[in-house]
């Protein structure tokens, strides 16, 4: 498995959960075990012995083995297996963030973001399954599309109570009854996952983030998804909404369209394969404005549309686009006729901030004398600025590199961000405002570079899997005619540049923002 946490380290790992269920799941023998571990009399008798006073001597073992810290808990002695699991941890140890703008996440766990669209089947770990399907409401999956699934996947070593995410009103549960089979990824190539889980959710009517839908999801050798609250029911951020018991499982969050600005790391993460490590109560995202407003600023129905779908479709345009031309190989053509040459060109690089840059200087000072070039106004508020100048000054300053790298500011003057921006308040992310910020950074870099002699100019922004790496060498084009110098192509996500730059940030102990930087992407 792949994970990550909140600051960018990496853990890849395979657990003795994991391999014991794809021993169950693709041997011969074990799907014949497995025949009789999902009977339902099989599930209750478990049940039944791990809340016996017996099964408790297995827990010290199992923490040990697991790394579960007894001491961030109420109390360490317990009176069976199931009382284990049901342990309450301190209060202090998982505090909530009580913003209202700020959704937190329900529990503690391993957490995927997934857009949704009418038609979507998402394919987690390998298993595809539609909302429909998860909900057995093809009507009420309709009120999520355009809108985000998150997937929180619990394992044994996490804390197994979850709480309301948002103060608000909410539904009677809904239960689903189904087979008992494992959420873990290890059962994708065998049974879909979700289609047979036992899972019960309700719905969450806020203020802030419309309608959220909350579910549980059983696993094998859950006997139980214990909520509190059956009925309809005012709560409140961060009250205890339950638990599950016996084991890891899973907890869904679906959000309605243009409600949450999920955070930019999560997303980013998702792209690239990684679930994130995130805890009960900690933040996950935040509200915005929904697309109502849209309408006055854009005029016309047509525009509405395409403002509302244009993320939905964006990650396909970008592929589309990147078929028609290999930046990464064009760049690297350029690379080889310098080498023959043996010339080493002058670069004036745009730096969007020191994560993203640490790949790209790595690379490139490799064959380029580099002229760092940070220039944001974007960035909001002004506190979060001056903390990314210092990152990128930093990382400059500790970097080795192989020819020489400066360092130069750019002027910071918001105003001219907003003033940018007018007009575009609501549009959602990755559309024109984006495309506006990348032309308005890289056409000063542009303007310096041709007067200062540069050989190139170019932009680290192309290396986020969530940037449209094609509009950016677009933008670069037009900029190079316009100002008479030489814009240098790239994508330098490829080569697996995007994961690079996680382990570098990683080991420059880089500071990394959970989102991409002006006030509208919060």
């Amino acid at each position: 498995m792949k994970y990550i946490d909140r600051k960018g380290n990496i853990t890849i790992e395979e657990n003795s959960q994991d391999k014991l269920l794809r021993h169950l799941y693709n041997d011969r023998g074990g799907r014949l075990c497995l025949k009789l571990l999902i009977r339902p009399f099989v599930s209750k008798a478990a049940g039944i012995v791990l809340n016996t006073r017996l099964s408790a001597r297995f827990v010290p073992d199992f923490a040990e083995h697991n790394k579960i810290d007894l001491s961030l808990y109420e109390k360490q002695n317990f009176s069976s297996w199931n009382d284990f699991f049901k342990r309450r941890i301190r209060k202090e140890e998982r505090p909530i963030d009580m913003r209202e703008n700020i959704l937190v996440s329900p529990c503690d766990g391993k957490l995927s973001v997934h857009r949704i669209s009418s038609d979507s089947r998402f394919n987690i770990k390998d298993t595809e399954y539609t909302v429909g399907q998860l909900l057995k409401n093809e009507q009420l999956a309709r009120r999520y599309t355009d809108g985000y699934a998150l997937i929180f996947r619990l394992t044994v070593d996490d804390y197994h109570h979850y709480c309301y995410v948002a103060d608000g009103r909410k539904s009677e549960n809904v239960t689903l009854p189904g087979v008992f089979h494992t959420v873990n990824p290890a059962a994708n190539d065998v049974y879909p996952i979700y289609k047979e889980n036992a899972r019960e959710y309700c719905l969450l009517k806020t203020e802030k983030f419309g309608t959220i839908l909350m579910m549980e999801v059983g696993a094998m050798m859950v006997g139980k998804i214990s909520n509190l609250q059956k009925k309809t029911a005012t709560v409140k951020k961060g009250q205890e909404k339950g638990n599950f018991e016996f084991g890891g499982s899973t907890v869904i969050l679906l959000l309605q369209p243009g409600k949450v600005r999920i955070d930019y790391d999560l997303l980013d993460n998702t792209e690239e394969g990684y679930e994130t490590i995130v805890k009960m109560g900690e933040r996950i995202g935040e509200c915005k404005k929904a697309l109502r407003f849209v309408k006055k600023q854009l005029k016309n129905e047509i525009c509405i549309k395409y403002a509302s779908e244009r993320y939905t479709v964006l990650k396909e345009r970008n592929k589309k686009a990147l078929n028609k031309r290999n930046y990464q190989k064009e760049l690297e053509k350029l690379i080889d006729q310098a080498q023959k040459e043996q010339k080493v060109p002058s670069l004036f690089l745009h730096s969007c901030c020191a994560p993203c840059s640490s790949y790209v200087l790595e690379y490139l000072s490799q064959y380029f004398n580099i002229t760092v070039f940070y220039y944001n106004p974007n960035i909001y508020p002004e506190e979060e600025y001056q903390k990314r100048v210092h990152e990128i000054t930093r990382l400059v300053n500790s970097m080795e590199f192989v020819h020489p790298v400066k360092l130069v500011e750019g002027h910071y003057d918001p105003q001219e961000f907003f003033q940018m921006a007018k007009g575009l308040e609501n549009v959602p992310e990755g559309g024109e405002r984006c495309f506006k910020c990348y032309r308005l950074r890289m056409e000063e870099a542009a303007r310096l570079a041709a007067e200062g002699g540069f050989d190139y100019f170019t932009t680290t922004l192309s290396i986020s899997p969530l940037k449209n790496a094609a509009k950016i060498n677009e933008i670069g084009e037009e900029l190079a005619e316009i100002y008479h110098v030489e814009h240098l192509p790239s994508d330098f996500k490829k080569k697996n540049g995007y994961k690079r730059s996680i382990e570098l940030s990683h080991e420059y102990d880089l500071y990394r923002q959970n989102y991409c930087g002006c006030v509208y992407s919060r």
